[in-house]
């Protein structure tokens, strides 16, 4: 050693024995560090402590002196230091301590002042362990310490069952806005509850300023920080884990400083270095302080010291206090988020209607989806229900119920469907200060619409005026022209009713009942009834059928009630209601047994409406597992508070993700106006402009009773949807109050002209027997007479077939064209096309001229049909009879040429065309179906109630109809063959057995029609078919035409029938109603049948037709202008064909009295 470093030395030791303290620092150590710990020292030591800078040459700043022990206190963070200082404390036996956390090597005189951030993470653990906290949020800094503190926390946790830790490391620097972003994006947006703080209190006081901010810190919150957070963040409720004398720190200077002081203190005494050592190896383990930990509880803005950790045991002398001045341990479930609803049933006054608890099961629904489907799966999403009026409002009692419901609301509340509450429910909101955004799966008020004067409030549905609107315009597709109309004094019975008779009357529908006769009360019950007597009695008396109750739907099934009691029955009215009749009648508790049984007697058949529900194949999956959670008649009327449940899950998630703060009212309600998903009822987007959807579809709902289930359920038939074309689309066939699919008149049928009251109607099984009896009687009578007609005149006639080209006539296209309509007058007697294809159908009732359908076929205007069919088949008779017998020939009068003449043109019209619609009309005489007991004159006419079957005048038309049939029929199946016979302008004849034998087919096809049909059309279907089929046989047998392209398109007509048959059957046989794959079918077959026609036709039969060619124009100039030219060269017609067969030539003779000798002479 040299002399000049051995003089340093001597110079820097004290003359006396007592400790020294040598305080080392560099350009590097923190600021203000060196004078905290110089000052704090200087107190008690003024004399033993110098401060030194930056020596690279150690000997002159140590000394040596066994009576001067030394201490060196290293601040320098240099690393070429440090390992001098290591060095040094070998050779002269000198402690180091240091604030950082001490290396672990084998230098036995270095020592920490604070204990390693591995026994601070097994502290925190023990703390966390204690708490039972499962699921944390770390937030820590990029310095050393606090990474490592977290890679010890990382392998401790194992151990203390942790389940999920999200860690934050924010950098070096934080700023507020920072420290708010992070709070909101990460710790809020994730649900964290618990969080533990690793940094130094400048830091924690950001973020415990951005937990408060962010509505955060709060009951059930817990923040646990580290030793070095100790003197930064004060608010109520925080928690410490802080080395033992270190609780007091008021900086992270003052933290080392007190943690040197805390070492020094313990071995002032000692005389010698050794004893120096050997006392702080007493006070330290591995060279750092002994493992005591303090757990500091902010409590009133101080600090109090209420338990510790003590080598890791863990003891509480005081209670801890958390967030929201409660000592109840924040859990670590999810962060709860809070979403009320009025889902209650109470009302001010006591009465309870039970529909809108029923409207909510929805929005249970939805919470229980979002939660299978882990939707917001960090958050453990709530739902508070609230009962504070549920029909009807009440000031008083709704304020103070919300008074009380304030701190429960949430961060949003799905109001009551009523409009008058849901209305009154805002106005309390805004009293009582509760800004939440108030999300409705009804409340369809016009006033919600406008979103500047209710920007708080958004609806899944669209306003009732618009389903009032939807009402009128449904009456306009039925041509429907006259309404009865009730409506409730209440907002919403208001607005519905004005909104109504606005689009009635510009759709001409006049609403009959008495003006002042329509506004009934909001409570309306059956104690009200006699109140309401004149009122029921005017709407009976206005003739009118259609009834529109605009009520809430508790007082629509109470008006079912009083109608029923003034002896309305199923039919006589039908009911347009905004609602799907048949789940809200199933959950209205507050409908009496009595009256429940009056509305099942009176509801079959009604329409109602409301915005579609469990929409496409997404829907059906929803309501096919919400059908494992509820009875599977609660999702009529519960999709609306499912979507409106739902838009706040998806507005919740989308202001999370966008880091803002989901419990502020205006960013939440912004999210919610954001968002765009698919819902039960479609597509679900606020509109920009208003407060309700951008798009609704409406579904019209058919009320039908489910024997099997026993109870009505709603069937969906058809939709309008605002801005398509067209706006209606009716998909299924509604079935109507007297149980069939025919549209009903508006008219309801005068009671007065039936000598008995509607209530006592039944069914009559004599009436139907006798019914069916006539019949079938009649076919079999007229089906052997034509059998015998047909052996015994036309069974051996022959048919000479066309093989030369001819000159096409008019009626050969006449012959043609009888093809088609035959195909759609079979067509028409088959099951109902109209279930998928009205336009179809209505081309078929006109082929047929079936009257029944065109025309309303009840009252006087049966009776004037009846005659005239009567009339006409006189006439008939006659024209036939003078024709036959050629009286025009015996007498050369104009009249009578006239007559004969009119009688060759009309007969065989009347004769074909009119088969059909003659049987069919005559045939209704016998329709006594209802009656009013089981006896056969207690039967009346299903086409005027006023005449009672087979008794009377009715035996009368009866017999006179049963005797017109056995005569007309008969004549007009054995004359057939011979009107074709007396046109010889044609070349095209059908065959006279298969003019008889299709004549039998189209009797057979009537009498299916007005039996079978009427009850069971896949029945019918199946038996027409099967006489299809054998006709078919028939014709490919024996060929009916004498032009071989004519007997083609007969059989392609008959196989197309068959077709259809087929189609239509199983469309009624099976359960699936998908009408456009009917519709695909059914033309795919007939495309298919004509393809096969024409490929045949081309292949086989060629045309043997041709129009004869006009005269030359030279020819006809020649002709007016000079005398070269005769008449006979201007026009030279074709000849007709020759019949081939000589022997046939011979034979063509005609009998004056038959109009045959053989059959085959017709030709």
């Amino acid at each position: 050693m040299k002399f000049s470093k051995l003089k340093w030395l001597f110079y820097f030791c004290f003359v006396s024995s007592k400790l020294s303290i040598r305080i080392l620092y560099s350009d590097e150590t923190e600021w203000g560090l060196t004078d905290q710990i110089f000052n704090d020292l200087n107190t008690t030591y003024r004399e033993n402590i110098e401060l030194y800078q930056n020596h690279a040459d150690m000997e002159p700043l140590i000394g040596w002196s066994y009576a001067h022990p030394t201490i060196v206190i290293d601040l320098t963070k240099n690393l070429l230091l440090k390992q001098k200082l290591k060095d040094f404390s070998r050779i002269y036996d000198f402690i180091v301590l240091e604030v950082t956390e001490r290396l672990k090597n084998n230098d036995k005189w270095i020592y920490s002042t604070h204990i390693s951030t591995s026994n601070h993470a097994i502290a925190m653990m023990r703390m966390l362990s204690y708490l039972g906290w499962s699921r944390i949020g770390l937030i820590y800094s990029d310095s050393y310490g606090n990474i490592k503190f977290w890679n010890h926390l990382k392998e401790k946790s194992f151990f203390y069952n942790i389940e999920n830790a999200l860690s934050i490391n924010f950098g070096n620097r934080l700023d507020q806005d920072i420290a708010d972003n992070l709070i909101a994006r990460e710790i809020k947006a994730k649900g964290f509850n618990n969080i533990i703080i690793a940094n130094e209190g400048e830091g924690s006081i950001k973020l415990i300023k951005s937990f408060i901010g962010k509505n955060v810190y709060k009951k059930g919150f817990g923040v646990i920080l580290g030793s070095q957070a100790i003197w930064g963040p004060n608010e109520d409720g925080l928690v410490f884990i802080v080395e033992k004398d270190l609780e007091f720190s008021e900086s992270t200077n003052h933290y080392h400083s007190l943690s040197i002081i805390k070492l020094i203190n313990n071995i002032i005494n000692s005389d010698s270095i050794y004893s120096i050592k050997e006392q702080l190896d007493n006070y330290t383990e591995n060279h750092e302080p002994l493992n005591i930990f303090s757990i500091v509880n902010i409590q009133n803005s101080i600090r109090k010291i209420v338990g510790c950790i003590d080598n890791f045991s863990l003891s509480l002398a005081n209670t801890i206090i958390f967030p929201g001045s409660t000592s109840e341990i924040p859990n670590s479930e999810k962060q709860k988020i809070a979403i009320s609803e009025a889902s209650g049933d109470t009302n001010y006054n006591g009465l309870i209607l039970g529909q809108n608890g029923f409207f909510k099961i929805g929005a249970d629904f939805a919470l229980k989806y979002s939660k299978i489907n882990h939707y917001l799966e960090d958050f453990n999403i709530v739902l508070h229900s609230t009962d504070c009026s549920a029909d009807f409002y009440d000031y008083n009692f709704s304020y103070s119920c919300l008074s009380n419901e304030k701190s429960n609301i949430g961060v949003a509340f799905l109001p009551s469907y009523s409009d008058d509450v849901c209305y009154g429910t805002v106005n309390d909101f805004r009293s009582l200060g509760i800004k939440v955004p108030l999300i409705s799966d009804q409340c369809t008020s016009d006033i919600f619409t406008n979103k500047t004067a209710y920007p708080e409030f958004i609806r899944i549905m669209k306003s009732y005026a618009f389903h009032s609107n939807t009402l009128a315009y449904l009456m306009s597709i039925f041509s429907w022209k006259c309404a009865v109309v009730f409506y409730e004094n209440s907002t919403f019975g208001l607005v519905m009713y004005n909104h109504f008779i606005e689009i009635a009357s510009s759709l001409g529908i006049k609403i009959v009942n008495d003006e002042n006769k329509r506004m009934l009360d909001p409570f309306y019950n059956p104690e009200m009834y006699e109140n309401y007597s004149d009122f029921i009695n005017n709407a009976i008396n206005t003739k009118c059928r259609i009834i529109v109750p605009l009520l809430q739907s508790t007082a629509v099934f109470n008006l079912f009630g009083q109608l029923y009691d003034k002896g309305i029955r199923l039919g006589d009215f039908i009911y347009l209601v905004y609602f799907p009749m048949a789940g809200y009648f199933e959950y209205s508790p507050s409908i009496t047994d009595e009256t429940k049984q009056k509305v099942i007697k009176l509801a079959y058949g009604s329409l109602g409406l409301w915005q579609s529900e469990w929409v496409g194949s997404y829907g059906a999956s929803l309501k096919a597992l919400g059908d494992t959670f509820y009875d599977p008649s609660w999702y009529g009327g519960n999709c609306p508070s499912f979507d409106a449940m739902t838009l706040v899950l998806h507005g919740l998630k989308y202001t999370i993700n966008e880091g803002n703060d989901y419990e502020n009212p205006e960013l939440l309600n912004e999210g919610i106006r954001k968002v765009k998903f698919t819902g039960c009822s479609g597509t679900v987007q606020i509109s920009s402009n208003s407060n309700e959807k951008n798009t609704a579809i409406i579904s019209i709902m058919n009320s039908v009773y489910n024997k099997t289930l026993g109870h009505y359920v709603n069937i969906e038939v058809g939709s309008y949807t605002v801005g398509s074309n067209p706006p209606f689309l009716i998909t299924k066939n509604i079935t109507w109050p007297d149980n069939t699919t025919n549209t009903p008149n508006e008219k309801r049928q005068n009671p007065d002209n039936c000598p008995f009251n509607l209530h006592l109607i039944q069914d009559s099984d004599a009436g139907h027997g006798l019914y069916y009896g006539f019949v079938f009687g009649i076919t079999f009578i007229v089906t052997i007479l034509s059998t015998i007609i047909l052996i015994k005149l036309y069974w051996h006639s022959y048919l000479p077939i066309i093989i030369q080209r001819c000159e096409v006539k008019a009626n050969d296209y006449v012959a043609m064209a009888m093809i088609f309509i035959d195909f759609l007058q079979y067509l028409a007697m088959g099951p109902d096309l109209s279930v998928y294809d009205e336009i179809s159908s209505f081309l078929y009732d006109y082929a047929s001229i079936n009257l029944s359908v065109l025309i309303e076929f009840k009252g006087d205007a049966y009776w004037i049909a009846i005659i005239i069919t009567f009339s006409i088949c006189v006439l008939w008779v006659f024209l036939s009879m003078f024709v036959y017998f050629r009286i025009d020939e015996y007498k050369n009068i104009d009249i009578l040429d006239s007559i004969g003449i009119f009688g060759r043109f009309i007969t065989p019209i009347i004769g074909n065309l009119g088969l059909i619609p003659i049987t069919h009309i005559l045939l209704t005489v016998f329709e006594c179906e209802k009656g009013i007991g089981n006896k056969i004159d207690e039967s009346f006419m299903d086409h005027d109630c006023s005449v009672f079957c087979y008794k009377d005048q009715h035996i009368f038309f009866a017999i006179l109809s049963f005797l017109t049939l056995l005569i007309y029929l008969p004549l007009s199946i054995m004359w057939r063959p011979i009107w074709q016979s007396i046109n010889s302008n044609t070349n095209i004849y059908l065959s006279p057995q298969f003019l008889v034998s299709k004549s039998i087919f189209q009797i057979i096809s009537v009498a299916l029609n007005k039996t079978l049909k009427h009850h069971n059309q896949w029945l019918e279907g199946l038996v027409y078919l099967i006489f299809t089929l054998a006709f078919i046989y028939y014709t490919l047998y024996y060929k009916p035409y004498n032009y071989q392209r004519c007997s083609l398109w007969t059989t392609a007509s008959l196989v197309a029938l068959a077709w259809s048959l087929i189609v239509s059957s199983f469309y009624y046989a099976l359960s699936y109603s998908y009408i456009p794959f009917w519709i695909i079918l059914q033309f795919a077959g007939w495309f298919v049948i004509l393809l096969t026609t024409l490929i045949i036709q081309h292949e086989k039969y060629p045309s043997l037709f041709f129009s004869p060619k006009g005269a030359d124009i030279n020819i006809l100039f020649k002709f007016a202008l000079t005398k070269q030219i005769e008449i006979g060269d201007i026009k030279k017609r074709a000849t007709a064909y020759e019949i081939s067969d000589p022997a046939l030539k011979a034979d063509n003779e005609v009998d004056s009295k038959f109009g045959l000798i053989d059959s085959r002479s017709l030709f």
